[in-house]
């Protein structure tokens, strides 16, 4: 638009640009809803993890060697539950609880990831990794950064075929 341009030009020229990069946001927040509710965790069905701490552990840990068959890290679904179950004849502190020999722990993990204090690992903590969805929040922050650069490209494109179409039809008539 030149500087002359009357002020319903310009009106139509913002209400051109507005509509496109509304467009694309449209589209960029459909996209990013399809993606969230598709992005289901792996492990965040309702199924509960369960730890057990076999018989020999707490001598294994005394002579500082890895804990037979524990993992070093685990995976807790949306119900962020864990079983622990303590086959050693000593006693294991996981996070707050003290499992007694032969006994069971449920324990609720906080969302998140992070550590639990255990005794059944040399190190002394146990790695918890909790899988969700990512927050709703990053749908909005994906919309944008899908939906204005497709929405501007979308008007660049529109506005260059009708000047083409205008220099053909310019061309034509003469």
């Amino acid at each position: 638009m030149s500087e002359s341009a009357k002020p319903g030009e310009k009106l139509a020229g913002l209400r051109f640009w507005a509509g496109w990069l509304g467009a694309g946001l449209a589209l960029g927040f459909l996209l990013s809803i399809i993606w969230w509710a598709l992005l289901e965790p792996a492990a965040a069905g309702n199924d509960v993890a369960e730890l057990t701490i076999p018989a020999g552990t707490a001598a294994a840990v005394a002579r500082g060697e890895p804990a037979p068959f524990i993992p070093n890290s685990l995976s807790l679904g949306r119900n962020r539950e864990l079983v622990v179950r303590n086959n050693d004849v000593a006693g294991h502190k996981v996070g707050a609880w003290t499992v007694p020999p032969g006994g069971v722990a449920v324990i609720k993990a906080a969302a998140g990831t992070g550590d639990l204090i255990c005794s059944v690992h040399p190190s002394g903590y146990l790695d918890i990794q909790i899988d969700s969805r990512p927050a709703f929040a990053t749908v909005l922050l994906q919309s944008a950064l899908v939906g204005l650069p497709f929405g501007l490209a979308a008007a660049i494109a529109v506005r260059v075929g009708r000047r083409l179409q205008m220099d053909e039809q310019a061309a034509g008539s003469a």
